[in-house]
């Protein structure tokens, strides 16, 4: 039998919906093990006004550990995220512990390079964020994966993200799975 992948999903208000829906739907399609946790609050109103109800506050994973971190972008949801002390300490952790860390859109740059978690690596993020990259090495590709990091460009990427996070973290056999249940061809990412 194949242990539980655990992933963490924090979630603030302005976080993009989109992009938060397709990471969690996909690995849970993957058969992970996906804490929404809520920064600031269970109930969060993401950038579209969609609202999302987090599972678990930040203050029950403190001391949790999760084969990796994922954040959605959105604005102003990665501020929100980046400027949560008891978060980034939670990411550092997972960081120096060596879980895999991935974002989308804005927040490869707004919290991972602004925190010098991504220092020295290449990463990608929505262009419109691309300026603040100043501890990291910015590349326009869509998806970017660096030693323990994996970036995505934007919310029209987040499905192909969310699989790319499936083919790091789980057997050949899963990704495959995953893919053909979502009506995917073998040559999509």
């Amino acid at each position: 039998m194949e242990r539980t992948v655990k992933i963490l999903v924090p979630l603030a208000e302005g976080s993009e919906e989109l992009e938060a829906v397709a990471i969690v739907d996909v690995l849970r399609r993957a058969g992970a093990k996906v804490d929404i946790v809520g920064i600031g609050g269970k109930s969060v109103t993401c950038s579209k006004g969609v609202k999302i109800e987090a599972e678990v506050l930040l203050d029950e994973v403190g001391s949790l550990y999760y084969d990796a971190i994922v954040i959605p972008g959105g604005m102003p949801g990665a501020e929100n995220i980046r400027n949560s002390e008891e978060f980034v300490s939670v990411l550092r952790n997972h960081f120096e512990k060596g879980a895999i860390i991935g974002a989308i859109c804005a927040s490869p740059a707004v919290v991972l390079d602004y925190h010098g978690i991504t220092k020295g690596r290449r990463i990608t993020c929505h262009p419109a964020f691309s300026h603040l990259v100043k501890h990291s090495f910015y590349s326009p590709d869509p998806l970017v994966i660096d030693s323990q990091f994996i970036t995505g460009k934007s919310a029209g990427y987040a499905i192909d993200f969310a699989l790319k996070l499936v083919e790091l973290l789980f057997p050949p056999h899963v990704f495959e799975e995953v893919k053909k249940g979502m009506g995917l061809s073998h040559s999509h990412i």
